[in-house]
């Protein structure tokens, strides 16, 4: 044999050899640069990083771990920066690329979700440094909020709706946490600020709590005590629907106060200014000009037809006797009140009813258009208009009927035991602190015992004492019987 023969048979061999040779991870300078990893040979033999579990540590201290391949960081790795901050998810071409986690240095700010050529695009999460909780949940854009999205302060107030390059713009609601109360605006916005047409309220109770609705109202929310009462509160739940200039109420638009008295018309800088209407809340009307609020050509006119029933629809002395939820049914005497004593539950009652006036007149106007009746008080419901209002509230059921439900609500300023003295029994005792002793332990007051001392009648008047009130003895002859 040959010796050129020999030669290319060692060579031959050689290869097989290294071929079978797993690649070796090998430590490499590179410009001043660390690099722990496979490096691999081209078919022309240049050499390239290629390795799936790879080190690279820069100079400036940044460091990488993940896979290159033909050297370039591309796959799911993690960059950790030497101010404590780490991104781990998804790269390409060294940038964050996909779906990935940032944390930054403070270890409380986060960002969870899509980011594209090194930027926060797509939908993410961006979680912010604070004791309360903040955040941001929705689109991004070339690293800014862009499109549907949720902000939450750590005030507790919030927005959630549109974004435009990091501002709210577009369709979006609102806010405003203030004390025991919230504000909130719906409608449309340009740079942060209401412009354009959208609805602002303000409501007498914090909406932001668990299980708070839009009107205040709680759904599986664990009972706690109202706050102590504000005489300001009565002032709340005012509306205002209409334009917007820059965050002030500015064009036309209409304002609803909680008293039911409204303005429609036109509006500058936040105040009335122009042409406009004003209903007061005794239904009296004054239609003309405004400047900066103030009325220019008012006369008081003379009351409406009708307005001396505004001051009736008001008394719910009727409702002193059962201000208290019935101990029979098993519920918890005042659970959700707040109150023990029924007298501030009273209170309470009437402040409830003052702060919700404005949205109940305008259910009596709607329940007054239906079914009209030529001639009628045009200030008062129909018994039958009163009835329909009750069916679709639910008032009416199997165990309460339509004449049950008449005998409850006609009887005027008098007690319901003196109009219905054989719902007694359905409604008594009051309270667990007004039984003695035995009862509280837990044996039943007997009906007589209960009736007596629940719905015992209040001393009427003589006719002397009604004409002092104002009354005639005829008017107190009525009520006695």
């Amino acid at each position: 044999m040959s010796t050129a023969k020999k030669t290319k048979k060692k060579r031959e061999a050689r290869k097989e050899i290294s071929k079978e040779l797993p690649p070796q991870v090998v430590t490499r300078a590179l410009a001043d640069n660390t690099y722990v990893g496979i490096v691999r040979e081209g078919q022309l033999g240049e050499k390239f990083l290629e390795c799936p579990d790879a080190k690279y540590q820069w100079k400036s201290g940044i460091s990488y771990e993940g896979p290159f391949v033909a050297s370039r960081i591309d796959g799911k790795g993690k960059y950790l920066w030497p101010d404590g901050s780490q991104y781990e998810g998804e790269l390409q071409d060294g940038k964050r690329h996909g779906h990935g986690l940032y944390i930054a240095a403070d270890g409380l700010t986060s960002y969870d979700g899509q980011w594209s050529c090194g930027k926060r695009s797509g939908n993410g999460r961006l979680v912010y440094k604070s004791d309360s909780p903040s955040f941001y949940d929705g689109q991004w854009d070339t690293g800014k909020k862009h499109g549907q999205g949720k902000q939450v302060w750590p005030t507790g107030n919030s927005y959630e709706g549109q974004w435009e390059a990091g501002k709210m713009s577009g369709e979006g609601t609102m806010v405003w946490r203030t004390g025991s109360t919230s504000e909130q605006y719906t409608g449309t916005w340009r740079e942060n600020e209401p412009h354009g047409r959208g609805t602002h309220t303000w409501h007498a109770t914090d909406i932001t709590l668990p299980g708070a609705d839009a009107a205040g109202a709680g759904h599986d929310a664990p009972p706690r005590k109202p706050p102590p009462f504000n005489q300001q509160q009565q002032q709340f739940n005012n509306r205002y629907e209409g334009q917007f200039v820059s965050g002030r109420r500015e064009g036309t638009g209409t304002f609803y106060y909680a008293n039911g008295a409204n303005y429609c018309g036109e509006w500058k800088q936040h105040m009335k200014h122009g042409f406009g209407r004003h209903t007061f809340d005794d239904g009296t009307v004054y239609v003309g000009n405004f400047e900066e609020d103030r009325m220019v050509d008012y006369k008081k006119p003379p009351p409406a037809e009708g307005a001396e029933l505004l001051s009736r629809c008001m008394d719910i002395s009727d409702m002193d006797a059962i201000a208290l939820p019935s101990d029979k049914s098993g519920i918890q005497a005042c659970a959700g009140a707040g109150y023990s004593d029924h007298g501030k539950i009273f209170r309470e009652i009437y402040n409830m009813l003052l702060r919700h006036l404005g949205e109940l007149r305008e259910l009596y106007a709607r329940y007054r258009a239906s079914i009209p009746k030529k001639g009628a008080d045009p200030f008062a419901l129909q018994n039958y208009q009163f009835w329909l209002l009750a069916r679709d509230a639910g008032l009416l059921a199997p165990e309460c009927s339509l004449p049950r439900f008449n005998r409850a609500v006609s009887s005027g300023p008098r007690h319901r035991s003196e109009s219905s003295p054989e719902d007694g029994p359905e409604v008594a005792p009051l309270s667990l602190a007004e039984l003695d002793g035995e009862h509280q332990a837990g044996t039943p007051a007997p009906a007589e015992e209960a009736d007596s001392a629940v719905f015992a009648p209040a001393a009427r008047p003589t006719s002397a004492e009604s004409q002092a009130e104002g009354e005639s003895p005829a008017s107190s002859e009525v009520t006695s019987q």
